[in-house]
């Protein structure tokens, strides 16, 4: 089974998510994923190592 990790930033935040299938969206530069695996995506500053989850940004 594929796994796979995508990796977008906004505001400046770098947000992970970790999915089964990915595609091309209908519009120009956008992506697809569906099947997510984690229910909670986790966030990090640019620049900054690891990640964490959302729930802890309080």
């Amino acid at each position: 089974m594929r796994v796979f990790r995508v990796a977008f930033v906004n505001q400046g935040k770098v947000y992970e998510i970790y999915a089964r299938r990915v595609r091309q969206g209908e519009f120009y530069g956008f992506v697809e994923a569906a099947d997510l695996l984690s229910l909670a995506p986790s966030i990090r500053r640019p620049g900054s190592h690891g990640a964490r989850s959302l729930s802890d940004l309080g």
